[in-house]
Parts: C-alpha cells; structure tokens; sequence
C-alpha cells in the first residue's frame, strides 16, 4: 500500500477515520488519492499520483473531465491521442447545436 504525506486535516469518508497535518494516508486506490490531492489534503508527486512516471497529472484531470474510459491505465502518448479525439468529437457536437 502507498502512503502519502496529509497537507490539510480531513475525515475519509470511506472509513471515517480522521487525519491531522503530517499524518499519513495509505491507499491503493488511485482514485481516491487523485480526489484528496486534487482538494488539498494529500501532497503526491506526479509518479506516485499516476502509478506511471510518464504521465504528467494534468492530462489526467483532462481525461478525468471528459470522462474517458481507461485513462489511469494509459501512457502519455495514447492518453494525449485520446484527449485529441475526445475534444474534436465534442467540438463537432457543439457545431452542430
């Protein structure tokens, strides 16, 4: 299980335990860390946030909002691609309103 570093005290609403500034919060579940780094509590480098060096946390809150499936289990190359045809695909449909 990866632990990181809490930066912001907070109650996990999956177990309810509480976590104070410097404690640590373990988890395996990318998901969740993302959403608790996202808001402020958790501080997580790019590598451990992703599970893949390669991939750098903005695209993957880009893939996040345009709900695209299978996004944390992509390389950079193909996530970028995905965006690409995501955004074009969403582009065209606003043309057409």
């Amino acid at each position: 299980m990866k632990k990181y570093h809490v930066i912001r005290a907070f109650i996990d609403k999956t177990n309810n335990e509480g976590y104070n500034i410097g404690d640590t919060f373990a988890s395996d579940d990318v998901e969740r860390v993302s959403f608790l780094t996202k808001k402020g509590y958790l501080l997580v480098s790019k590598q451990l946030l992703q599970g893949n060096a390669k991939v750098d946390e903005a695209l993957i809150a880009e893939a996040k909002v345009l709900k695209i499936k299978g996004y944390t289990k992509m390389e950079e190359e193909t996530l970028r691609k995905a965006i690409d045809v995501m955004k074009t695909k969403k582009e065209s449909e606003s043309d057409g309103e």
